[in-house]
């Protein structure tokens, strides 16, 4: 860099003429000749020092002249060129001087050096040196900034940014308005640190400075070299900004700025500073802008209703706050969210429980007085132990005092009116258990004879009795619940016999049959009647099932155990096994023919998804000791690929989306993740996260997110669309934190994490 450059302005009137000599004068428009090198290209700012506004503009290498308009005033006028190879690299030369742009004829000399680059508009010792012109600019792009506190800070954890790639960009403002945006350039690709976010940089850049008439635009990518749909952030004058922190060094500048990430990520607490035992859970939901939380229970033994403005737990107030309760009685026991409020029982004094509504501001309590002289309810089941929505109203079951009879109970979600039933009185021990479209189903014993009945209610005033689950040897039977395809539901009640029985409506529809296992699977029922010798096995759609053996004449007497696959239109895929072989067979109730699949050479169990109306599975193991997927269309059975010939070692199937995910050893990559879209040529290995034939054992999340599927490896959480260049890591965790159990929540992922003994919820999350 040698000499001065020099800028030329004549001003006439409202207009000037920039040139390296005397020029003719130009009406309406001043002109700027730019006398310059030709490798060097950069930026201009000409700021209204009334008004604030200001005209950014690109100065291209080469360039000589830029024309605009402007009104009178005074004017400031900062250049700021490099002469690297990209912006922002190489070194600088500036200027920076104020100007009124009034009366004709007036000639302006504008001197461009590198000693002017270190002037306090742009930065002075904070981001330039007299050796080295502007200071290296070192990026960490992080996710939260409030913890950092030095340079030496490498925004790794939970805090660092989830953005693989980054491009800083500047804005230019085409009038002085500000109201025409452009991108007048960008740096080139930057990749992040995989497990920090940091970016060490050849830019050089006055980052402290130019006191807020720049701009500047971060770029974050969600793959590697700003490959995928960026995600961006503004800064003006980042030295104000709440967002980034500037720690001048010696020969850089480190700037923490948070990242414009597709994901970040939150702690969030039970409250702040308390530790979660192992115990530890979440849920939440939103209600009004307000996340409200049934909170992880703590290492007193109690959970809490708490809200927060933010997904921030340390942010977080108690809903119920009950100062002379002691920490270990207050429970929160369950919660259903109904419109715009959530409602909630939980313990409260003494262990009386209560029913509450909330809806982001203010709380509500239905059943005051109720329970009021009750004692230790904790080992007593079906008092306010279950909360379900029917209708406009949400139902729990009360008693309405310590010796009297249990109620159900209902909130009116309209109304807000709370009222127990009355023809219920001759019953006790009641336990909800699910709803179908015409009413609640729930278990009860009558008080004079504790004889268990199955009952049902329409919501309103009837209570009807569909089934006497102490008749016929049943005993105090505990059923479960079973959508199939348009039936209500089924019931499996266990002891000491198994019984199956369907219910349409209030009305029972009693099958009687001895059932061991009841599967739903593509709106069919399937179940094996374990009373006879040998077994029978069934499938369903209607109260009238199909016994698959006697329709199709087949002997299924050696076998000993069956897995449903599923259904795909009028045929059912199961496997039978003998103890030694495990056959797959498809029974097709239109005509009841039974087609043993393929050979029975297989051995241990079989990993099934149904994809596109086609079955595909995996063998554990088989005497030919391949690992391959397979397909079967209607009876017929396929190979789609084999990608181990000497071995097997697989996991599960998970269809998440409209693909397959699984983990298998190739032979040459140890056991890595695969996906697979039914074809040869869509099945293929996602990365070899493990290199060379070490494995990695990845572990899916079954629920996706927007494009993504998550896996996780260790401590380290991978994102992927489906694609091999996709396949990324989100967050790769510090020595000593674990995360597991993931969910969807808001948009994004909750997990459960423990850090070195410590237990809490994060959030992975949208920007």
């Amino acid at each position: 860099m040698s000499g001065l450059k020099s800028i030329l302005l004549v001003i006439p009137i409202l207009s000037i003429l920039f040139s390296c000599s005397k020029s003719k004068v130009v009406q309406s428009t001043f002109n700027i000749t730019v006398p310059i090198q030709e490798s060097y290209a950069g930026i201009m700012i000409a700021q209204n020092e009334t008004t604030g506004k200001n005209i950014t503009k690109k100065v291209a290498a080469g360039t000589n002249q830029i024309s605009m308009s402007l009104p009178a005033g005074k004017w400031q006028f900062s250049f700021v060129l490099w002469d690297g190879a990209n912006p922002f690299e190489g070194g600088a030369i500036c200027s920076n001087d104020s100007f009124d742009l009034e009366g004709p004829g007036r000639v302006i000399d504008v001197n461009l050096s590198q000693s002017k680059c270190g002037q306090a508009f742009f930065g002075g010792t904070d981001s330039y040196d007299a050796s080295n012109g502007f200071k290296l600019l070192n990026l960490h792009a992080c996710a939260d900034v409030g913890h950092v506190a030095a340079a030496t800070d490498t925004c790794d954890g939970v805090y660092r940014g989830f953005s693989a790639s980054y491009k800083l960009a500047v804005l230019q403002f085409d009038d002085v308005n500000g109201s025409a945006k452009t991108v007048a350039f960008e740096t080139e690709c930057m990749n992040a640190d995989s497990t920090s976010s940091n970016i060490s940089t050849a830019l050089r850049f006055p980052v402290s400075g130019l006191e807020g008439g720049l701009e500047i635009l971060i770029k974050g990518y969600p793959y590697d070299n700003c490959s995928g749909t960026p995600a961006s952030i503004t800064y003006k004058g980042v030295v104000a900004s709440a967002d980034s922190k500037i720690f001048p060094a010696t020969t850089s500048t480190e700037w923490f700025a948070r990242s414009p990430a597709v994901h970040r990520s939150v702690v969030l607490q039970t409250e702040a500073g308390s530790a979660c035992d192992s115990g530890a859970s979440f849920s939440g939901v939103k209600i009004n802008g307000t996340y409200t939380y049934k909170s992880v229970a703590t290492s007193a033994g109690s959970n809490y209703m708490v809200k927060s403005s933010s997904l921030n737990y340390n942010s977080a107030e108690r809903v119920l706050p009950n100062t002379t309760n002691p920490a270990g009685e207050e429970n929160l026991v369950d919660a259903v969210t109904v419109g715009n409020k959530v409602y909630f029982i939980t313990n409260i004094e003494n262990y009386t429980r209560g029913l509450f509504s909330f809806d982001g501001s203010s709380i509500v309590s239905y059943n005051t007085g109720i329970n009021s002289t009750a004692t230790d309810y904790s080992n007593q089941a079906g008092y306010g132990d279950k909360l379900i929505q029917f209708g406009t109203k949400v139902f729990t079951t009360f008693k309405e005092t310590a010796t009297g009879d249990q109620k159900l109970c209902s909130i009116n979600t309209t109304t807000g009116a709370f009222s127990c039933g009355s023809d219920d009185d001759d019953y006790d021990n009641f336990t909800i258990i699910a709803k179908n479209s015409s009413g609640i189903y729930y278990k009860a014993s009558k008080t004079a004879d504790s004889n268990v009945d199955l009952r049902h209610f329409d919501g309103n005033a009837t209570h009807t009795t569909i089934k006497d689950l102490t008749a016929a040897s049943l005993g105090s039977a505990w059923p479960s619940m079973y959508t199939v395809g348009a039936l209500d539901f089924v019931v499996l009640a266990s002891h000491p016999n198994y019984y199956l029985g369907m219910f349409s409506g209030p009305s029972v529809l009693d099958m009687s049959m001895a059932a061991s296992t009841v599967e739903s699977k593509n709106g069919r029922g399937y179940y094996v009647d374990t009373s006879p010798s040998p077994n029978r096995v069934y499938t369903f759609t209607s109260s009238t099932p199909v016994d698959i053996e006697t329709a199709s004449s087949a002997d299924f007497s050696t076998y000993t155990s069956y897995t449903f696959y599923g259904s795909i239109g009028d045929i059912v895929y199961f496997g039978a096994s003998d103890g030694a072989n495990l056959k797959i067979f498809g029974f097709n109730t239109s005509n009841n023919a039974l087609t043993q699949i393929g050979s029975d050479d297989s051995i241990g169990s079989v990993s099934s998804v149904i994809l596109n109306n086609k079955l595909y599975f995996t063998k554990s193991a088989s005497t030919s000791n391949v690992t391959a997927i397979y397909q079967i269309s209607g009876t017929t059975l396929t190979t789609v690929k084999v990608i181990n010939a000497t071995s097997v070692n697989w996991t599960s199937l998970s269809l998440i989306g409209n693909r397959i995910y699984f983990s298998t050893d190739d032979g040459v990559n140890g056991v890595e993740p695969w996906i697979s879209d039914g074809t040869t040529d869509g099945t293929f290995m996602l990365k070899d996260i493990n290199s060379g034939n070490g494995s990695s054992y990845p572990y899916f999340v079954q629920q996706k997110l927007g494009s993504y599927v998550l896996f996780k490896v260790g401590t380290t959480t991978y994102r992927t669309e489906g694609t091999v260049a996709t396949t990324q890591v989100l967050f790769s965790a510090p020595t000593g934190l674990d995360i597991y159990s993931p969910r969807v929540f808001d948009n994004g992922y909750l997990m459960n994490y423990n850090y070195n003994g410590t237990r809490g919820v994060l959030y992975f999350g949208p920007q």
